[in-house]
């Protein structure tokens, strides 16, 4: 491997329920390539997240809080790049967000059909858990981006915090193609209806 003048190991935080395996998966697997592609050491740790029932989700938290991501055996890990709540939460001392996307069932969803965390007895006060950790986590960056100006809003508009837009490729962008429209569109993708609300 040749090594970059800027050589880092670098942790990818995020979540994953055990056998689901989706966009975030795929985009947290193509930065860890890319990374190592680049000349740095770099390794994916999914936190397994299940948000029922809904006081689960502060004890998630809680665990990723607590978690120590700064150095595994006697070397320094120089970087965290944080994709998902809550394994954006653990702390180090450089981490950088690139934000896919917080608890949505505490920001936009709340109060909806898509919420449930809205009737859940303790709801509000996990609600106000999350949008606490999540102000604090931000102020502990050193960088914050998302997957798109659609979560620039919403992180603007619950968080009050500022973010670019970082796109990411298409999972085998080389591969693909130009040629003559042949009268439809092709979305290979899930299709429902909370993909559409804005």
């Amino acid at each position: 491997m040749i090594l970059s003048a800027y050589y880092m190991r670098i942790i990818i935080a995020t979540t994953q329920a055990p056998f689901i395996y989706g966009g975030a998966e795929i985009l947290a697997t193509q930065l860890c390539q890319s990374l190592q592609e680049a000349g740095h050491e770099a390794e994916i740790v999914a936190i397994p997240f299940q948000a029922y029932p809904s006081e689960r989700i502060l004890d998630t938290m809680l665990s990723c809080r607590l978690l120590d991501i700064s150095s595994f055996n006697g070397q320094n890990i120089d970087r965290l790049i944080g994709l998902k709540f809550p394994a954006y939460l653990i702390k180090h001392p450089d981490k950088v967000l690139w934000l896919l996307h917080q608890h949505r069932q505490a920001y936009d969803l709340w109060g909806g059909k898509y919420d449930g965390l809205d009737i859940s007895a303790n709801g509000l006060p996990i609600r106000e858990s999350i949008i606490r950790a999540d102000n604090k986590v931000c102020a502990e960056c050193q960088g914050i981006y998302t997957i798109s100006q659609k979560v620039v809003r919403r992180l603007k508009t619950y968080n009050n915090v500022d973010s670019i837009a970082l796109y990411h490729p298409p999972q085998d962008a080389d591969s693909f193609y130009f040629q003559e429209e042949e009268g439809y569109f092709f979305f290979p993708s899930r299709i429902n209806q909370i993909k559409w609300k804005p």
